[in-house]
This record gives C-alpha cells, sequence and structure tokens, in this order.
C-alpha cells in the first residue's frame, strides 16, 4: 500500500469516467485497488484510496456525464481532483464514437463550477495526420473553424488551459488504421507549423496560451508541459502541509508529468471509444 499520499491517475489507460465509473466508485468504498503492472501482469500492487492516502486524483475523459451526478460528486468530495478533458472535432473515420461537442463544452462548464477554472485541462489532442492507403491526400481531424468554435464556448465556460499534441504512432494502432484502409502520417516540421500556428495565434489573443503534451519542439509559444503537474496541483491545493513532489518523473523521451499512480486496466477496462488511434483502445 502506498505509505504517503499519493497522486492518483484515473487514467491514462481507459476511460474510466465514461465507462467503469461503478468499477472506480466500488474500489473507492473498499479503499483500495489492486494494480496491474501493464508490461507483466503477474506482477501487481495494492493501491490505497482512502481520503487520507490520496493527495489528488487526476481524471481523463471525453465524457464526464458520470461523475458529475449529484451522488458521485457527493463521493468525491473528501478528495481533491483535477480533470483532463479531450474535446476534438470529431472525425468519423477515425472515431466510431459520435462525441456531442455541445455537452462536452456544458460539462467542462459545470466541472468548473463545482471544482473551479484551475481544476480543468481541455485537450485538443492528439491532432491526427492520415490517409486512405493507396492515396496521397493528407486529411486530418483538426479543423480551425471548429477548434476557434470550441475555444471560443470554453473559455465563456472558464477554460483557462489548453493542451495539446500531434499522435504518436504505435503498431496496434498503425495495425488497426491498417484494418480500415487508413495510415498514419507523420507531418514534417511545415505540417506542424502550419497547423499550430493558427491555434496559437487564436490561443494568445484569447487569453489561454498553449501548453504540449510529449513533444520535443516549442514554437509559437508553445511551451512543453506536464499533464500532471506537481506545481500546479500545489499551486491549487494552496497548502504547505499537502505539497507533491515537483519533480519531474517522465513516462516518455518528452514527457514532463510529476509523479503519480495510475489505477486504470488496458486488459479490464477496454476503451469502448474505439478511436483507431489511440493506444488504450
Amino acid at each position: 500500500m502506498n505509505a504517503q499520499p499519493q497522486v492518483i491517475s484515473c487514467s491514462r489507460r481507459s476511460d474510466i469516467p465514461a465507462f467503469y465509473c461503478d468499477w472506480f466508485f466500488d474500489r473507492l468504498a473498499k479503499g483500495w485497488v489492486k494494480v496491474k503492472n501493464p508490461l507483466d501482469r503477474i506482477q501487481s500492487r495494492k493501491v490505497a484510496l482512502t481520503p487520507d492516502s490520496v493527495r489528488w486524483f487526476v481524471f481523463w475523459s471525453r465524457n464526464y456525464e458520470h461523475l458529475l451526478q449529484p451522488d458521485a460528486l457527493k463521493r468525491l468530495e473528501p478528495y481533491r481532483c483535477y480533470f483532463h478533458f479531450t474535446i476534438l472535432p470529431r472525425d468519423r473515420f477515425i472515431e466510431p464514437y459520435d462525441f456531442d461537442m455541445e455537452k462536452a463544452i456544458d460539462q467542462a462548464g459545470r466541472i468548473i463550477e463545482r471544482f473551479g477554472a484551475d481544476s480543468l485541462s481541455w485537450r485538443y489532442d492528439p491532432i491526427v495526420f492520415y490517409r486512405q492507403i493507396g492515396s496521397r491526400e493528407v486529411r486530418t481531424n483538426h479543423e480551425f473553424d471548429r477548434f476557434k468554435y470550441l475555444f471560443d464556448a470554453l473559455k465563456r465556460k472558464g477554460v483557462n488551459r489548453l493542451i495539446v499534441s500531434i499522435v504518436d504512432p504505435y503498431k496496434k494502432t498503425e495495425a488497426r488504421l491498417k484494418k480500415a484502409g487508413l495510415a498514419l502520417i507523420a507531418p514534417h516540421r511545415a505540417m506542424i507549423e502550419d497547423t499550430l500556428l493558427p491555434l496559437a495565434d487564436h490561443a494568445n489573443q484569447g487569453g489561454m496560451p498553449i501548453v504540449s503534451c510529449n513533444e520535443e519542439w516549442e514554437i509559437f509559444g508553445i511551451k512543453k508541459g506536464s499533464c500532471i503537474d506537481g506545481a500546479l496541483l500545489n499551486k491549487i491545493a494552496n497548502s504547505s502541509a499537502d505539497r507533491i513532489s515537483e519533480a519531474p518523473m517522465p513516462l516518455r523521451t518528452s514527457c514532463l508529468c510529476t509523479a503519480s499512480i495510475d489505477i486504470g486496466d488496458y486488459k479490464k477496462h477496454p476503451c469502448k471509444h474505439y478511436c483507431l488511434y489511440c493506444y488504450p483502445s
């Protein structure tokens, strides 16, 4: 069991708020969860989930409706919570699930009303470049007009932090896309700049600077960011007694995240959004 209070990530490995809320609250009631090593499932650890064992829950989702129900909010009252909210224009070729942007905008506003504006990051990521096999035409899930609409609507709700990234290729996602007759395109620098410059301009003019997730570049004022950011969480908590480490504990090459324990499970919690480009799917 974790001896010191921890940051619990829930979860990079699946969308638990959207699909596994019942499981999450069952484990919360029991006060612990067994977490398997994703690289060696024989290994596991018991992670305490009691309020005195958890400094923060950091949630990741495309749909927070279940977590925003009165009973769920009541159960979360003993905990500090931070929310990563992925809101993208839907691309039906690579995202079978039909995401409702208006509902997502409404949910973001409700999170901010309950937990405060600093407790949410809007994730406009990943940006995906792809083509149909046999074609040279570059397609993408990004459209500036829809980004601008989302930005302006979320800004009015109080959102003040925006994260972007370019999709990372994985063998299983490339195989999944190939099965659908599609292939990822690794964008060259000019493609990245042409995509990000209008985003950065609009975000800076709107007073919501962009940070990146696990990217090597820093361009147009877009700085490298931390998805789990000990310094930001300490600032929000504003409590010297509840401080967490601000030292980076990277999960990937350009990751700047600070320490956390992820309680998701790729096999036990398969993500039901079924995005073709996403490693948890």
